[in-house]
């Protein structure tokens, strides 16, 4: 659900599931977790270096279950990004989430 890319500020990408043979080594980290709808989720301020600003705004699990899970309503077409929820809960959009 992305969730580990908010919650660390984007320091880690979380990528669509896909399967390919890549030359490239890659980390790969499985994340269970299901907060209390009413948690509010976002980058985790002592994650934050220096004068780094959240790219992402705090919501609470349950905003941010319910867009990620109606993006998949959309059509194959529409849809082009299995992340694209993840626009919506940025603090100051950028051109690299939007283009994800």
């Amino acid at each position: 659900m992305n969730l580990l890319q908010v919650v660390t500020n984007g320091r880690y990408k979380s990528i669509e599931h896909r399967a390919f043979v890549s030359s490239q080594p890659r980390l790969s980290i499985a994340m269970f977790t299901n907060p209390a709808d009413e948690s509010m989720v976002g980058p985790i301020p002592e994650l934050l270096v220096a004068e780094e600003l959240p790219k992402y705004k705090q919501c609470s699990y349950a905003d941010f279950k319910a867009l990620f899970l109606a993006s998949f309503l959309e059509s194959p077409q529409q849809r082009k990004s299995g992340k694209k929820h993840l626009h919506t809960f940025m603090a100051q959009p950028t051109l690299e989430v939007a283009a994800s």
